[in-house]
């Protein structure tokens, strides 16, 4: 992330602009401790996309950088096509925008992640909760597709949380399983 030579602008991410991790080939980047200390400016973005392919996965690691100057994405968040957010002991907030999560996946052991003003969709995706804190406004679970979220520690706090059907007769497409927390 604080490598400005990979970014294709050539510069750090900042509040004034959209960062999309999308091109093709396997890769993590990563926002480690040194990042928030070093570079605090690029941890606020505009909009943030995370995009996979039949051959890539692209995945964004939140690598133990705490939670004193969380990454802020001010306008919305889209994860799809097997891609990954891995939040190890890490913060991440979207203030605002809708976060759309399809095909892919978001990993949290610790830390915390708030969309609060955000609304949640996850569509074909997953949510494994470990350890930390999930703040969500909104979660749609399992429009149009079916959807999971797997707690096994931590704490979730969900103001509403919505569990869509399918067509007659085709059940739920949503499923909260609370193994622990």
């Amino acid at each position: 992330w604080d490598q400005a030579a990979n970014w294709s602008l050539g510069v750090l991410p900042d509040s004034s602009q959209s960062v999309f991790i999308t091109n093709s080939g396997w890769k993590a980047v990563a926002i480690n401790p040194s990042t928030p200390v070093n570079f605090p400016d690029s941890m606020t973005v505009t909009n943030l996309t995370i995009r996979g392919a039949w051959d890539t996965e692209n995945v964004l690691l939140l690598n133990y950088f705490g939670t004193d100057l969380p990454l802020t994405v001010l306008n919305g968040l889209t994860l799809q096509d097997m891609a990954q957010i891995v939040n190890f002991n890490s913060g991440l907030v979207v203030q605002s925008g809708t976060i759309t999560v399809t095909n892919a996946q978001i990993m949290q052991d610790g830390g915390f992640i708030r969309t609060t003003n955000s609304p949640m969709y996850l569509q074909n995706a997953e949510y494994d909760l470990t350890n930390g804190i999930f703040e969500a406004g909104t979660v749609n679970l399992g429009l149009p597709a079916f959807s999971r979220i797997n707690q096994y520690g931590g704490a979730a706090v969900i103001t509403n949380l919505f569990f869509w059907r399918g067509p007659p007769f085709v059940g739920v497409r949503g499923n909260y399983s609370l193994y622990g927390g």
